[in-house]
């Protein structure tokens, strides 16, 4: 268990909530017709386009970017896009600058918001930059976004 696991209590593995219902996987590009957009969509009052989501996507073989998807179990979570791993609620990565990790992007679906989605995607990301050794973890966020400040105080 590392030390971001035990400082949030999360008891289970990478990947898990505390139901064992949401799965954190890589992002692929078919992920973006499978619930990334219509988040991102919610998420922010200018969402990323297709295009930009490729070109990220695309970086991510090079090493400068890393991204995930959250995906709750079926039978957990209401709504129409499914996949047999289940719903896409939620996706975030990060961008590495030399010693660096920058957070990107986090959006969870409005269905799923305060439900740890966002908080086991930014566990994830953070077990990436220590294993990618970075020094600085660095974000931005909104003003008038109460609901992530609160989630980045936590880390």
């Amino acid at each position: 268990m590392s030390v971001i696991e035990r400082m949030l209590g999360r008891p289970d593995g990478p990947g898990d909530d505390n139901n064992g219902s949401l799965t954190i996987a890589p992002m692929r590009k078919r992920d973006l017709r499978q619930g990334i957009l219509d988040t991102e969509a919610h998420a922010y009052p200018t969402p990323w386009s297709p295009g930009v989501f490729q070109s990220e996507i695309d970086q991510v073989a090079g090493g400068s970017r890393y991204y995930l998807t959250a995906r709750r179990s079926s039978g957990t979570a209401s709504g129409s896009r499914r996949s047999s791993k289940g719903r896409i609620v939620g996706h975030a990565g990060l961008w590495f600058t030399l010693d660096e990790a920058h957070v990107t992007n986090v959006a969870v679906h409005p269905d799923a918001r305060r439900t740890g989605v966002a908080t086991a995607l930014m566990l994830a990301l953070a077990e990436e930059a220590i294993r990618r050794e970075c020094t600085a973890w660095t974000l931005e966020v909104r003003v008038s976004s109460d609901g992530a400040q609160e989630l980045y105080r936590n880390f």
